[in-house]
């Protein structure tokens, strides 16, 4: 998304977006390993775990529909350009 986002020539207006987001994020890889293993020893109740997922499938489509907006923003010339960097497929969430 940030390379997206540096093509359009939004970064200064769309920081979270932009590769100085994408740096910080990056830093907090290191935590990565340690989250996996803390989240993988929670044991969730049935409703719990259902909620759980209902919230990340609600996120997904948020951002999708702000994505699906960002890309209907942009010039046709401007999503010309930026459409092989789009087409990769859409995150799902397995159960």
């Amino acid at each position: 998304m940030a390379r997206v986002v540096d093509r359009a020539r939004q970064s200064h207006a769309l920081k979270y977006f932009s590769f100085s987001h994408l740096a910080v994020e990056k830093q907090h890889e290191i935590f990565e390993t340690e989250m996996d293993t803390r989240l993988s020893t929670l044991q969730l109740s049935p409703q719990i775990s259902e909620e759980a997922y209902a919230v990340v499938d609600r996120t997904y489509a948020a951002f999708s529909s702000l994505f699906d907006g960002l890309l209907k923003s942009l010039t046709p010339m401007q999503a010309v350009s930026l459409q092989t960097s789009t087409d990769a497929p859409r995150a799902t969430v397995g159960r």
